[in-house]
């Protein structure tokens, strides 16, 4: 099998050409493979293909190097397949540094934005439409008026009460003169004693119908003001359900006169795993929590922070029920949008980080390549989580060392590599750390 998988390696770059036209085919192919080849491919394919040739001395021990490569290639303790042989040329290879810097403790999650307030505006009594005094979508402060109904008939009951009330009054104050003369009369016995109890009598009901009157007159007032219609809260008016001429009825079932929902501040609700519960709370109590909110389908990102953690958790997912305030005051966000949402609770100093794509996985766990001396060293870390294009290591690199970000299935431990343009690539704005 392996000796067929080679002959149609090497047919296939002469079908192809690539070897032909492409000068630089056999540099990439390592040295075993390419010993591999120069014995098992008939010697009058070599041409064809344009094998490199040997140099004199290594002719003479060109079926002990063949059979060395056999057993020197395949995959890498890390489990990746090798590329280039320790005594081969150099294995070109971009390359990062090891970095310790402050990374954020960051979360991402979707969520939905909600209001904070959203109040259905219905009216209290029963009564005919007279004006709507909004527009459909109006911005609206708490307070503004959005409707008046006809209040003839409740306005002609309060007349009647009011003049009930003032002529009760009369007659309370005459009754507490008629009683005052009663007294002085009883006192030098001109007057008897049951002429003054009625007189008082006469007094006290006099003044209880006036405070039931003054109590009728407050209870129409009220009711009166049940007929201009004001917004309860700041926010912004839906459509205007009903126009002028329509009946607005009280009852439960009843169309409403619109709805308003306040969109600054403005919340967005989302979920978390239970596992960072503490994280949360110890995060509100500090409030130096971020919040970025990048609605979908919009370029533009809003800025917030933890407003509170519901007081249950949710046992059939696991998850805690978390909502975030916004000032909103450009109303980036609308409710019922969806959310992509990143959340920074803390910042974390001094952790060792590298660039995602250099952690591989292997057999055993992850593992980078450090790069010592232009020879390539197979090391196992154990990782934390990712940030942005970042892994961070909680073991296995101390900071300051060099890893390979791109190229490692070309490499195996032991092999010598060379950063393509014999320069590191660097993370961006960042600086290596230095060794411990």
């Amino acid at each position: 099998m392996k000796k067929l998988a080679v002959f149609l390696l090497a047919v296939s770059a002469g079908l192809f050409g690539a070897a032909r036209y492409v000068p630089e085919f056999w540099a990439y192919v390592p040295a075993s493979a390419t010993a591999v080849v120069r014995d098992y491919v008939p010697k009058d394919w070599h041409a064809f293909i344009a094998l490199p040739a040997l140099p004199e001395p290594a002719k003479a021990v060109a079926g002990a190097g063949g059979a060395q490569a056999q057993a020197g290639g395949g995959r890498n303790a890390g489990g990746a397949r090798g590329g280039g042989a320790q005594q081969g040329r150099p294995t070109p290879v971009v390359t990062a540094p090891v970095l310790k810097k402050t990374v954020p403790f960051r979360l991402e999650a979707i969520g939905t934005v909600q209001t904070i307030a959203s109040v259905t505006v219905r009216a209290r009594i029963d009564s005919q439409i007279d004006q709507i005094l909004f527009s459909d979508g109006a911005d609206v402060k708490q307070g503004d008026l959005l409707a008046k109904l006809d209040s003839r008939a409740i306005e002609a009951q309060l007349r009647q009460a009011e003049a009930n009330l003032a002529r009760d009054r009369v007659s309370f104050e005459l009754s507490k003169r008629t009683f005052k003369r009663g007294e002085d009369l009883a006192s030098q016995n001109f007057a008897t004693q049951q002429r003054l109890d009625e007189n008082r009598a006469a007094m006290n009901a006099l003044e209880a119908q006036v405070k039931a009157d003054d109590a009728q007159v407050e209870n129409l007032r009220t009711q009166l003001s049940y007929y201009t219609i004001k917004a309860p809260i700041s926010g912004k008016a839906g459509l205007a359900n009903l126009k002028p001429g329509n009946m607005a009825r009280s009852s439960d079932g009843a169309i409403a006169i619109t709805t308003i929902n306040q969109i600054s501040p403005i919340y967005i609700s989302f979920s978390l795993p239970q596992r960072y519960l503490q994280d949360l709370r110890e995060s509100i109590a500090r409030g130096d929590s971020r919040i970025e909110a990048l609605p979908q389908g919009s370029a533009k990102a809003a800025t917030g922070k933890l407003a509170l953690v519901e007081n249950a958790m949710d046992n059939t997912t696991g998850t805690i029920g978390v909502r975030g305030i916004f000032d909103n005051a450009d109303e980036a966000l609308w409710p019922g949008s969806i959310c992509n949402i990143k959340v920074t609770l803390r910042n974390d100093a001094d952790m060792i980080v590298v660039p995602r794509e250099s952690v591989m996985l292997g057999q055993k766990g992850n593992y980078v390549f450090v790069v010592v001396d232009g020879t390539a060293k197979l090391q196992p870390v154990t990782v934390s989580r990712t940030v942005d294009s970042e892994t961070i290591v909680t073991s296995g690199l101390k900071g300051g060392e060099t890893v390979i970000t791109d190229g490692q299935l070309l490499v195996i431990a032991g092999s010598r590599v060379q950063p393509r343009g014999g320069q590191s690539s660097s993370l961006p704005g960042e600086q290596p750390a230095s060794k411990l």
